[in-house]
């Protein structure tokens, strides 16, 4: 608005000084014109005022525009959201927009034949330099970051400075100043947050750590504890056998009937029974002995040391175990972690099968190629596993059954997917649960067939 009321009255003062000078000549209008003639006259005077009053219109018109361009001109470069000046070979500021002197808190005159330099803190003017001299070898344009002085405060800048000529040919550089103060207290505390963060991310990982080694100690003893039980079934019929064998003894000595003979045949009775149990001692103790490397190991043997080892236990409560095999897979892994799966998926159709008083329970074990991998399933006739709990089954400390653990199937789940880059899954089939393991293969044994066992 001002620059437009400067120039209203730079008309103004023309049309002043232009009555001034017609006022002060005399009107040299001939005296002897006929009629015609200064109809002639009046007429082009009119033409005359109307072209300069449409030439008046023009410059009118075209004063607006520069008016126009001059506001844009205004707030493309001074009032601009980053700071802009040219500073001469020598770094001198030539010129500078508003926005440059708002981010300095120097007014915009004051910045003009002033060194750039000298509002650069002293320890960050090298960088100054030295990309200033990279931008007059090399005429590459140059983006660096550095701390402005702004009285006695400091703010991170970054600088955008590229080489031109001015309308002499006399070489100039273009610099381009932001204000990224925030964006360094930004990256300051993200960097602060990534420290933190990675040794919040050590805690945790060790948390977990000592978490799983707690799993699996509490997973080993309740393995152990169901072990137990199966020693004790295992142990039950032949206890039972020595406990007749002591009693035959007894009653030959009493009926005066004991022969060294019937001694020494009740004896080595006796001693094969011990020699019995003694073996299923070492047999479950082999079972808990822990592998040391990966290996190809035979599933059909994984599987019927498994089942040798809950046996017993099964028979005792009327389940029977169905197996087939279509082949004598062998597959890559963990054979003893392998085998504790199965013997926990096993004790699990157990549980289920008498939880929900299943007069004939029965347990099948399939196996079957797919492609590069096989495909293990153990299913029951236990009911089942609620629909709602499916999908936490392998979460570690859930469980489905009164006393227990929850954290069978998690350890399960670790041992197959983890430590075997397998996969294991459950669903519900039948009237009953089937669990599918799926395990890289290693590699496949001729022969093979169907066997049951109970």
């Amino acid at each position: 608005m001002k620059i437009k009321n400067d120039q209203l009255g730079q008309a103004a003062e023309l049309r002043r000084l232009a009555e001034e000078i017609v006022s002060g000549k005399t009107a040299s209008i001939p005296e002897n014109l006929s009629p015609e003639q200064m109809q002639r006259v009046f007429h082009e005077l009119q033409v005359h005022q109307i072209e300069l009053e449409m030439q008046n219109e023009e410059l009118r018109r075209t004063q607006e525009e520069l008016v126009s361009a001059r506001m844009r001109y205004f707030d493309l470069y001074d009032l601009a959201p980053v700071g802009y000046c040219i500073i001469s070979k020598l770094g001198l500021i030539l010129e500078a927009n508003l926005t440059l002197a708002t981010l300095l808190g120097r007014a915009k005159g004051i910045l003009i034949n002033s060194p750039l330099s000298s509002f650069i803190l002293t320890e960050d003017q090298d960088t100054f330099y030295r990309c200033r001299n990279t931008i007059c070898a090399t005429g590459t344009p140059q983006t660096f970051e550095l701390r402005l002085k702004k009285g006695k405060a400091l703010f991170w800048a970054r600088f955008v400075m590229s080489a031109a000529m001015d309308e002499g040919g006399i070489p100039i550089h273009r610099v381009v100043v932001s204000d990224i103060t925030d964006l360094k207290h930004t990256e300051n505390e993200l960097k602060l947050l990534n420290n933190t963060l990675e040794q919040r991310v050590l805690e945790i990982t060790a948390k977990n750590r000592e978490k799983d080694h707690l799993l699996i100690q509490q997973s080993r003893y309740a393995v152990m504890g169901e072990m137990i039980g199966h020693v004790a079934h295992q142990w039950r019929q032949p206890l039972n056998a020595l406990g007749l064998t002591l009693a035959n003894i007894q009653d030959a000595f009493n009926y005066h009937e004991l022969t060294e003979e019937y001694l020494t045949e009740e004896v080595v009775s006796g001693m094969q029974l011990v020699e019995k149990m003694s073996s299923t001692i070492d047999d479950f103790r082999h079972f808990f002995r822990p592998d040391k490397e990966p290996m190809a190991f035979s599933l059909a043997a994984a599987i019927n040391e498994s089942i040798a080892v809950v046996s017993a236990s099964f028979r005792n409560d009327n389940i029977d175990v169905e197996l087939e095999f279509d082949e004598d897979i062998f597959i890559f892994g963990y054979y003893k972690a392998f085998s504790q799966v199965l013997l926990n998926l096993l004790a699990n159709a157990k549980d289920a099968i008498m939880q929900n008083h299943v007069a004939s329970g029965k347990v099948s074990i399939k196996s079957a190629l797919e492609g590069q991998t096989v495909l293990i399933t153990v299913a029951d006739n236990g009911g089942g596993i609620p629909e709602a709990n499916l999908e936490r089954v392998f979460e570690p400390y859930f469980s489905t059954k009164e006393l227990g653990t929850g954290i069978g199937l998690y350890m399960s789940k670790m041992i197959i997917e983890k430590n075997m880059h397998g996969k294991i899954s459950a669903v519900n089939q039948g009237n009953g649960a089937e669990f599918a393991i799926r395990c890289q293969l290693a590699g496949l044994q001729a022969g093979g067939g169907n066997a049951q066992c109970c």
